[in-house]
């Protein structure tokens, strides 16, 4: 069946190689820019070449043989899956040919013993300031450290000729792409909030719609994946919830690093703090409401800022700062406070407390989820509340939730385990279009 398979798809491209006057050639000289040519005079290697009788009669009953066909039927996985896919006993590879070719790109052929699976791994925001940043780093290091001898992952946004893609952010997503797409989505507030967040909506619309495609969805909390099944439609075995994590470098600073910081940036020797970027106003973030409530101790906003952060009354701006001096400010805090009314995880709670500090914060349910008993919950948009229970907090702070980047990615190996299934399984079940009657 495979060989078939093959013979029909290599023979309709090697026919229309013969036969198509803008192939190869022409084709380089456009991407190069140089001006087109009428069809009639581009010049073609092939395009005055006339193939034998005999053989284009063995074409043409090749390519008549398989005109609506049922594609191969999957074919046996090799045991070295197993060895990093416990999970994953009927990942499929097949084929799924087509008569002028591979419909989205290469084949997935049946994979030789040793073989590896290879991801492209979209890494263009690794060098965000948000947190978007921080889980394209952190997931990224810990992929190839769980990586089996079964598995390969590239820094790309280009997934040709890889088996899965995955895309940590909204806006690396294809809307056809060529392999097994998997989609992280970090919260649907855009949707949720469309009043507030119009001109992000209009643009991440067709980004939303290509997400619906994908075949697998990881979320960080159960109430993201509620939104997307609800806002986007996405059935809920393609969703994969999987949370996030402290980064290595989140860990409790001795003193002498806690006065470094403290003297480098003229902080007080108590104060609250917030962490989050400040390079555009989030109305959901409650930053400026939080400036302007009345509280005991001081406030100090970390994290990269514009020029409308500098005119919130009475605080104290850090500005853009590395993990080590992120580290020394949660450590040094008498606690962390969160105002925000809605998060899709609130990493920043996690990392307080993997530092030591206490977290308080409004009864968001993303971070009701995340934290449960772990931090202080006040009622949303209580802003005085919030600050008087961060004044009160006491340590030490419960321990952070026991999950780890590793574990994480060890997750989300299975999820691309299952994405390759998914899609193959597709490919296998695909039939080939009919051709209408009298085409060759």
């Amino acid at each position: 069946e495979l060989d078939a398979a093959r013979a029909f798809a290599g023979t309709a491209q090697g026919l229309s190689g013969d036969v198509d006057a803008h192939h190869g050639k022409a084709r380089v000289a456009q991407r190069r820019r140089k001006p087109a040519a009428p069809a009639a005079h581009v010049e073609h290697p092939r395009a005055g070449r006339k193939q034998p009788q005999e053989v284009l009669a063995a074409a043409f009953k090749v390519l008549r043989r398989g005109v609506g066909r049922r594609a191969p039927d999957p074919v046996e996985v090799g045991p070295h899956w197993g060895e990093i896919y416990p999970c994953a006993t009927d990942i499929l590879d097949t084929v799924a040919p087509y008569p002028f070719g591979w419909a989205r790109g290469p084949p997935l052929l049946r994979r030789s013993e040793g073989s590896r699976m290879r991801v492209a791994f979209d890494s263009r925001a690794k060098g965000d300031p948000r947190g978007i940043g921080r889980y394209v780093r952190c997931m990224l290091d810990a992929l190839r450290e769980t990586a089996g001898p079964a598995a390969a992952i590239t820094e790309s946004h280009h997934p040709r000729g890889s088996d899965v893609f995955h895309s940590p952010w909204l806006d690396g997503v294809q809307l056809r792409c060529p392999c097994a797409m998997v989609v992280t989505l970090h919260d649907l507030v855009v949707l949720k909030r469309r009043s507030e967040y119009l001109r992000s909506g209009a643009r991440f619309h067709l980004r939303y719609m290509a997400a619906q495609r994908a075949e697998r969805v990881i979320v960080p909390t159960r109430v993201v994946a509620a939104d997307a099944g609800e806002r986007l439609d996405i059935e809920t075995e393609r969703i994969s919830v999987i949370p996030e994590a402290a980064a290595p470098a989140m860990y409790r600073r001795d003193e002498g690093e806690i006065g470094a910081v403290r003297a480098r940036y003229g902080l007080p020797e108590d104060y609250l703090l917030w962490v989050g970027s400040m390079l555009h106003p989030d109305r959901r973030k409650r930053v400026a409401d939080l400036a302007a409530a009345p509280r005991e101790l001081p406030l100090v906003l970390a994290g990269p800022t514009r020029q409308w952060a500098h005119e919130l009354p009475d605080v104290t701006l850090t500005g853009q700062v590395d993990d080590d001096e992120l580290a020394a400010l949660y450590s040094g805090a008498r606690a962390l406070v969160f105002p925000s009314d809605e998060e899709g995880f609130g990493l920043p709670a996690v990392e307080a407390l993997a530092c030591g500090t206490p977290v308080v914060a409004c009864d968001a349910p993303a971070l009701r989820e995340v934290l449960d008993t772990r931090a202080t919950f006040v009622e949303t948009g209580d802003m005085e509340g919030l600050l008087a229970a961060g004044a009160a907090a006491q340590r030490p702070a419960p321990e952070p939730p026991a999950w780890s980047w590793s574990d994480a990615a060890r997750a989300t190996w299975a999820v691309y385990a299952e994405a390759l299934a998914a899609r193959s399984h597709s490919a296998a079940t695909r039939r080939m279009p009919r051709l209408s009657r009298g085409a060759f």
